[in-house]
């Protein structure tokens, strides 16, 4: 059975009494360990961090702390979940990306919480529940089940554009890693296969990869776009060298020079 930290009944709880209940749902599998109030404008939502016992943490795959959202209002906003990505953004080491928990007092807080994510279905996922149905959970069994009902059944091949991220890119390490010794050798390379079988994904993780090593910038130039693949060749050639020119730290090249320019 966790517990409520000292410090944090103290210096949060005590001042919080509503937010305890939410608090102690979670009581069951996790300590609690901070709380604390983060507001933007008329913006509100009262965080907590748990701290999971091993049991829920290997089912998860926990190895920092869980955070806790809760928004005390009668309908869930978009901006109330751009304020819970504040809070992710400001305490990355601290925060398990894994996912977070939201809570509100909407009734509807799944369903209004699903129809803003689905816009963006690369994002770690949340688990989004109303307070009535957050505290209608009175052991870790139940618990259990609401994680893996929200963090294990999201089906990662029904994304339909290439991922960007590294968030649910997977199963491709191998991959990235040849080319990547490849491009740092100074090897041109090419990568085929079939449609819509992640060769975009993969140059995608393969340009991040370098960008954070600092090894070097990309550019990914996308053919099937109509201002692409209507340029001529010198076009093209000028649209690559500008675009490159950014991640590079390089002056725009001039048009009139361009000709006279020889890639190595």
């Amino acid at each position: 059975m966790g517990r409520i930290h000292p410090d944090a009944d103290a210096a949060y709880f005590s001042r919080k009494p509503e937010v305890r209940p939410i608090a102690q749902s979670f009581l069951s599998a996790f300590d609690v360990t901070r709380g604390f109030t983060k507001t933007r404008g008329q913006d509100r939502l009262e965080c907590l961090y748990l701290r999971a016992e091993p049991f829920i943490a290997e089912l998860i795959g926990l190895e920092r702390e869980l955070l806790v959202a809760y928004a005390p209002f009668p309908q869930l906003q978009a901006r109330t979940i751009k304020l819970h990505d504040d809070v992710v953004s400001e305490d990355r080491i601290r925060i398990d990306p894994v996912g977070t928990v939201l809570v509100c007092d909407d009734p509807k807080t799944t369903a209004a919480a699903q129809q803003y994510l689905v816009t963006d279905p690369e994002r770690p996922p949340i688990v989004a529940i109303s307070r009535a149905e957050l505290l209608a959970i009175h052991d870790a069994t139940a618990l259990r089940g609401l994680f893996v009902e929200h963090l294990f059944r999201r089906d990662l091949f029904a994304l339909e554009s290439p991922l960007r991220t590294d968030t649910t890119f997977f199963g491709r390490t191998d991959i990235v890693a040849e080319l990547f010794d490849r491009f740092r050798g100074g090897q041109t390379s090419g990568l085929f296969g079939l449609r819509r079988i992640g060769k975009t994904s993969v140059l995608y993780a393969l340009g991040r990869r370098a960008e954070s090593g600092e090894v070097a910038g990309s550019v990914y130039v996308d053919l099937s776009s109509p201002g692409i693949y209507q340029l001529r060749w010198w076009e093209l050639l000028q649209r690559v060298m500008s675009d490159l020119a950014s991640p590079l730290g390089l002056q725009r090249a001039e048009r009139s020079k361009v000709s006279a320019m020889t890639i190595h």
